[in-house]
């Protein structure tokens, strides 16, 4: 990032380091010539800090990002820990992640660090667990990575036993896939494998060819539908299975 006092292109910020001027990296290069699948910009100010606005300069990477997938770098080791007053308030953090969701060219968000949220801050998990943190996530893909796995259906065997569903992977679809996927609706004309509210597991693969999901969760809904992950965190087309 740079600022405009250095750079007309640059944020409305008086940040103290520039990435060009002072650390010699040029990340705006890097996306245009495709050299990096994502970038964290880390902006570990507050929302309206006058010097340093992180909505400005959230703002500022959204339109100037290209090529590459953009996270936000959010520094909740500032909650109660900085002289900026405005992460004294159980909101800040939050708040960002609402702002980060509200723009369609950020991707996701990182915290510096995950750790510092293991301590005092049970209000401020409460919020994120309820509002931003309650689906199961799925790994990222990188837009420079050519997609045809979306254009298969892994056809798997499957039985109903004691409560839990045994599929098995044909031998020579199992290379590269890392997680099972499973979604339960009432109706195929319900599935969206963009809302991840339908997906009720996440299964990580091992080497053998075969995993279990557990019925219960279907919870009275009619087709199951079974997509995999693989090694670039593409999804594959849907399995759909009816359940009795």
């Amino acid at each position: 990032m740079e600022n405009k006092s250095t750079d007309p292109l640059g944020s409305d910020t008086q940040a103290g380091q520039t990435t060009y001027e002072d650390l010699y990296a040029d990340p705006l290069l890097w996306m245009k010539m495709g050299w990096i699948d994502y970038l964290v910009p880390q902006v570990y100010w507050s929302m309206d800090l006058p010097v340093a606005s992180h909505k400005k300069i959230v703002d500022w990477w959204s339109k100037n990002s290209y090529n590459t997938n953009l996270y936000i770098g959010n520094g909740p080791y500032k909650i109660r820990n900085n002289s900026d007053k405005a992460w004294d308030k159980k909101k800040e953090l939050p708040n960002q992640l609402r702002f980060a969701r509200e723009n369609n060219n950020v991707i996701g968000n990182v915290f510096f660090s995950a750790k510092s949220l293991m301590s005092d801050k049970e209000d401020v998990l409460k919020i994120l667990k309820k509002k931003y943190y309650h689906n199961i996530a799925l790994p990222p893909t990188s837009p420079l990575s050519k997609n045809e796995f979306h254009n298969e259906i892994i056809e798997t065997q499957f039985e109903e036993k004691n409560g839990l569903l045994h599929f098995s992977i044909p031998s020579e679809e199992r290379q590269n896939l890392k997680y099972a996927l499973v979604y339960v609706v009432k109706k195929e004309s319900k599935l969206n494998l963009e809302n991840t509210d339908k997906l009720v597991a996440k299964i990580p693969l091992s080497d053998s060819d075969n995993f279990s999901f557990d019925s219960s969760k279907i919870k009275g809904r009619k087709l199951l539908a079974l997509t995999f992950i693989n090694n670039f965190g593409q999804e594959s087309k849907p399995q759909i299975i009816s359940i009795n």
